[in-house]
């Protein structure tokens, strides 16, 4: 009994591995021709799916580059503007100045007061002399005004003695203008008067105040 029971079991082991085995070279063969032909149609889907993502590519470069469009472009050019015209300046009315008359007093300055009880007083009047006359050659003085007359006359001016006045320190010739004779030119020659006159200044009165006459002072 056991005995049969174990070549039973003996051949169910055998049957199971022969399946087996012939079930997987069955399998191999199928998967190899399954995987023979699903080959071709993975190749494709590979080719499609690269074609796809540079088609991609193509449209995301060209979405990235700005077209530019001249919108200046075609237009009729603008004609250009008319200058503006310039207003005319404004005169502005002329301001007359306005001098306020100035009030002014004169005020008397008299001999200083002595302070009281100081040491110091005035010394007397008699202290003081009066000068004498001083005493001039006339011809002398009028010779050098007539030498005046001719350095003038040298330069253009035209004037006449009128007057002499001898002063302590000065002498003041006075000389009349001849016609058309400006005064202005005169005072022009300070330097040339006072080089004719050997003098190293002169001092010019235009006009002698409350006369139609010139001055001329040279120191003596």
């Amino acid at each position: 009994m056991l005995a049969v029971w174990g070549a039973a079991l003996v051949l169910l082991t055998v049957g199971i591995v022969g399946v087996i085995v012939l079930s997987r070279a069955h399998v191999r063969s199928a998967a190899d021709r399954t995987a023979a032909g699903v080959r071709p149609a993975g190749s494709a889907l590979r080719q499609a799916y690269h074609w796809l993502f540079r088609i991609g590519d193509d449209r995301a470069g060209a979405a990235a580059t700005p077209t530019l469009f001249d919108q200046d472009e075609g237009r009729d050019p603008e004609p250009p503007e008319a200058p503006k015209a310039l207003r005319p300046a404004r005169k502005r009315p002329a301001v007359e100045p306005v001098l306020e008359p100035i009030e002014s007093t004169a005020r008397e300055i008299g001999p200083p007061r002595a302070v009281k009880g100081s040491p110091w007083k005035l010394p007397p009047k008699n202290l003081l002399e009066c000068a004498g006359e001083h005493e001039y050659d006339r011809r002398q003085v009028e010779a050098t005004g007539r030498e005046l007359e001719r350095a003038l006359a040298e330069h253009g001016v035209e004037t006449r003695l009128v007057g002499m006045v001898v002063g302590p320190t000065v002498t003041r010739f006075e000389l009349e203008l001849g016609p058309g004779v400006k005064v202005a030119r005169v005072t022009s020659l300070h330097k040339d008067i006072a080089y004719a006159m050997a003098s190293p200044d002169v001092r010019i009165l235009a006009p002698i105040p409350g006369r139609q006459a010139i001055g001329v002072e040279v120191p003596n």
